[in-house]
C-alpha cells in the first residue's frame, strides 16, 4: 500500500533533495547516513507540527496532513523523478496525489476557495520547482500557453505577501519582495474534464500590516481567514490572461503591485481515474474523448512527446493495415472498415455496443464535420476576444482543425478507441530505446493517430 510504503522512500528522497540544492552547504548533507541521523521522517514531522495542527484544525485528515507536509519539502526531487521517468519514489508520488485528491473530494461539497497566488520567479518561485513555468507566456506551435507541472504547486492569498514591488517571500527572517510576475490560480467547479480548484491545505487567521503607522508595519490579527492551497503533481495549467502591472488589485483591495499578473486555470484528476484496467480498452464511448487512456499514473507522467514527434506512418496508412478486434460483446471491427466509415457519410446506428452512433449526424460528410467544428471555433474566438482582448489564443494558422485531426477524433470516438488505447498502454510500460522501437514499429504504431488527437484536443481546449 503506497499510503504507507512512501515512508520507506524518505531517506533516499531527502538525500536527493540535499544533492539537488543550490546551497553549497547542503551538498555535504547529501548522504543517507546524515539524513538518518539528522533528518529522519519523525524529526521532519515534528518540525512541521504547527502546520499539521493548523491543517487538521481546518478539517484535513491527520494522515493526509503528514504526507503533505513531509513531501512538500522534497517536491523538487519528486518532480525530477517524474520528469526522468524513474521509479524511485512512485509510492511517495502516489501517496501525495491520493492524499490531496481525497481531501478535494470532501471539499467539493463546500464553496469554491478564493483565487490563490505565487511568485513566478525568484526565491521559492514556481520556476524554481519546474523550469517549464519560465516559458508559460510563450505559445507552442498550436498557440497553447501552459504546461503540465511535474512538481506540486503551493499558493496562498496572504495579504502580507503583496506589495507595490511584487510578491513577498520570507528571506533572512523577514518578508522581502521578489521581482517578476505573480501567478493567480483561478478556481472553478469540477466537470467531466477533471478538477479545477486548489486543494485547501489550511485556513488561518490572517495578520495584516498597518499601513503608515508609527510601528512601521507591525502585523496585527484580523478576522479575515487566509487560505493556503496546493495542486497535485501532473496538473495542467493554462494561461488565461495577463493583467499588466499596476492595473490590478491585490487581495487586500488596495495594493496595486507593479508587476504583471498571470491568471491561470488548472485541471487535474485523481490517481484512480488515471488508471486503466486491462480489459477492452476503455469505458463508455462518450467518456473517451475526455482523456486518452494510459496503463497507469506512471505512464501518464511519462508523456507522449517522445513518440509523436515524427510518426512513421500517416493516419490513413495506420488504418489501412489488416487488423481486427472485438469489443466486450464480441462484436468484430477492422481498421479498414472504420477508416472507410469516417471518410464516408455518417449513418446513425442504434445497434452499437456503447449506444447509438452518430445519432444526430446522419448524412454528414467529413467536410461538413470540419466546417461545423471550425465554425464553432471561429465563433468562440470572436466571443473570447470581445470578453477579454488580452486573452491569449492560437494564431489563425493554428486555430482550426485539419481534416486529419477531425478524422482522428471521429475514429477515436468510435470503436477504434480500443486498439489506440491498447497501443498507449503497451508503450506506457516501456522506456528508452525499446519504447521508441515499439512505438515506431509499422505493425503496431498509432503515433500518427495520437499526434492528430493531441493537436485537436489542444486546439479545442484553447476555446473552452
Amino acid at each position: 500500500d503506497c499510503m504507507e510504503k512512501w515512508r520507506e522512500e524518505w531517506v533516499k528522497l531527502r538525500t536527493e533533495e540535499y544533492l539537488r540544492s543550490d546551497d553549497p552547504a547542503d551538498k555535504d548533507k547529501g548522504t543517507e547516513e546524515y539524513v538518518r541521523e539528522n533528518k529522519d521522517l519523525d524529526s521532519v514531522l515534528t518540525k512541521f507540527a504547527r502546520g499539521i495542527k493548523e491543517s487538521v484544525d481546518s478539517g484535513m485528515d491527520p494522515k493526509h496532513a503528514e504526507i503533505y507536509y513531509a513531501l512538500q519539502s522534497v517536491r523538487g526531487s519528486l518532480a525530477a523523478a517524474m520528469r526522468e521517468g524513474r521509479k524511485d519514489y512512485v509510492c511517495s508520488t502516489y501517496a501525495l496525489s491520493e492524499a490531496l485528491s481525497s481531501e478535494y473530494d470532501l471539499q467539493k461539497k463546500l464553496a469554491l476557495p478564493p483565487s490563490l497566488y505565487k511568485n513566478l520567479e525568484g526565491k521559492f518561485g514556481l520556476a524554481s520547482d519546474d523550469s517549464q513555468w519560465s516559458s508559460i507566456r510563450t505559445p507552442d506551435e498550436a498557440g497553447f500557453r501552459g504546461l503540465v507541472s511535474e512538481a506540486m504547486v503551493m499558493a496562498n492569498d496572504r495579504l502580507d505577501c503583496f506589495s507595490t514591488e511584487g510578491f513577498m517571500v520570507f528571506d533572512d527572517g523577514g518578508l522581502k519582495p521578489v521581482s517578476g510576475p505573480i501567478v493567480c490560480f483561478e478556481a472553478a467547479a469540477s466537470d467531466d474534464h477533471g478538477d479545477h480548484a486548489p486543494i485547501v491545505i489550511k485556513k488561518t487567521i490572517a495578520p495584516t500590516a498597518s499601513k503608515g503607522g508609527a510601528d512601521g508595519g507591525t502585523l496585527k490579527p484580523t478576522s479575515r481567514k487566509q487560505t493556503s492551497g496546493a495542486f497535485p503533481p501532473n496538473t495542467l495549467f493554462r494561461l488565461k490572461e495577463t493583467k499588466p502591472a499596476g492595473s490590478w488589485l491585490a487581495p487586500d483591495g488596495v495594493t496595486k503591485p507593479m508587476v504583471d499578473l498571470l491568471v491561470v486555470t488548472a485541471t487535474f484528476k485523481a490517481p484512480k481515474r488515471l488508471s486503466s484496467s486491462s480489459g477492452s480498452g476503455g469505458g463508455k464511448m462518450a467518456e473517451l474523448p475526455v482523456s486518452l487512456q494510459y496503463a497507469s499514473r506512471k505512464a501518464f507522467v511519462k508523456g507522449l512527446d517522445d513518440i509523436i514527434e515524427r510518426p512513421l506512418l500517416t493516419l490513413e496508412q495506420e488504418f489501412m493495415r489488416d487488423y481486427s478486434w472485438t469489443d466486450f460483446k464480441d462484436v468484430k471491427y477492422t481498421l479498414r472498415e472504420e477508416w472507410e466509415y469516417v471518410n464516408g457519410e455518417a449513418v446513425p446506428a442504434a445497434d452499437k455496443t456503447p449506444g447509438t452512433r452518430d445519432e444526430k449526424n446522419g448524412g454528414m460528410s467529413v467536410v461538413q464535420f470540419c466546417d461545423r467544428i471550425n465554425a464553432r471555433i471561429a465563433e468562440r474566438r470572436e466571443k473570447l476576444k470581445q470578453m477579454s482582448p488580452d486573452t491569449p489564443m492560437p494564431s489563425e494558422a493554428n486555430a482550426f482543425l485539419t481534416r486529419e485531426e477531425v478524422l482522428a477524433v471521429r475514429l477515436y470516438s468510435g470503436p477504434a478507441y480500443q486498439p489506440v488505447n491498447r497501443f498507449l498502454r503497451e508503450i506506457g510500460n516501456l522506456s528508452g530505446g525499446f519504447r521508441r522501437l515499439v512505438a515506431t514499429h509499422p505493425a503496431a504504431t498509432f503515433t500518427a493517430t495520437v499526434a492528430h488527437l493531441c493537436r485537436a484536443i489542444r486546439k479545442l481546449s484553447a476555446i473552452t
